[in-house]
């Protein structure tokens, strides 16, 4: 999801669809894998570079999820990319 919401491939769809977009984001990143709550992480961080302010302002739904995420990449025993 991130890599599609590059300026050059999806980004108006994505911006079209952003609350449900967002809202799946949040709920992936509250998966119990470790894998789905980082890549979820990386696609915040992909959005938030391109999507804008249509995506930014969900922050409240976002950042408590997102800091979580990073809290539990920093103690993880993975290989961070996040």
């Amino acid at each position: 999801m991130g890599n599609i919401a590059d300026p050059n491939s999806c980004l108006d769809l994505i911006r079209d669809d952003i609350n449900s977009m967002s809202n799946f984001l949040v709920d992936r990143m509250q998966d119990p894998s470790y894998a789905v709550r980082e890549a979820a992480g990386e696609a915040v961080g992909r959005f938030s570079e391109n999507v804008g302010l249509d995506f930014l302002n969900k922050h409240k739904e976002i950042m408590p999820c997102l800091l979580k995420v990073i809290k539990d990449l920093s103690i993880s025993k993975h290989d961070m990319t996040v």
